[in-house]
């Protein structure tokens, strides 16, 4: 899919050192006020992207009976951008649940529409009426809003969840698109 100047595929291991540099610059900017910042300073891209690389590693051997993605765009071949969907990974949720595990784009291309070709690329490829779940941190409002504009609400759920990379416990709350 190509707009804006960028373009968005299927990823590749190629692309593994460029999504965890993005993943670790996006927390470090998006989170900042939400996560202590000692904790957002060791984050480290190397760690990211090897984690990066198990997972498109896994998505080459899945059944076809998992639907699961990640996508990247892209401009001027540089990762400015990324999406990971999968089977729900929530207790009780099973097929069709969908889970988008993550959805980040660099900060200088937030508002270009990056984000979007993203997430209209993910939904065009889930069959339709399948219901899809995501994990928010709460007061993330950039992000909420933004979802909400996909027609995710807010199911009521929310969690503790301790991340290792950044030892530190965040609140997460679940937004829902049936």
């Amino acid at each position: 899919m190509v707009g804006s100047d960028f373009i968005v595929r299927d990823a590749v291991l190629a692309d593994t050192d460029q999504i965890g540099k993005v993943h670790v610059e996006t927390w470090q900017i998006a989170y900042a006020d939400l996560v202590p910042k000692e904790s957002l300073e060791n984050l480290d891209p190397a760690q990211r992207a090897a984690q990066w690389v198990r997972n498109i590693e896994a998505l080459e051997t899945k059944p076809a009976e998992f639907p699961a993605q990640v996508l990247v765009a892209l401009k001027e071949n540089q990762v400015i951008g990324f999406l990971y969907y999968r089977p729900s990974r929530d207790e009780g949720a099973y097929p069709p649940v969908l889970e988008i595990i993550t959805l980040y784009v660099l900060p200088e291309f937030w508002g270009t529409g990056a984000a979007d070709k993203l997430m209209q690329m993910a939904l065009d490829n889930i069959a339709t009426n399948t219901p899809i779940t995501l994990w928010v941190l709460k007061n993330n409002n950039r992000a909420i809003s933004f979802y909400q504009r996909y027609g995710f609400i807010f199911d009521g759920t929310e969690k503790e969840d301790h991340i290792p990379s950044i030892n530190h416990t965040i609140t997460e709350q679940r937004l829902r698109r049936n």
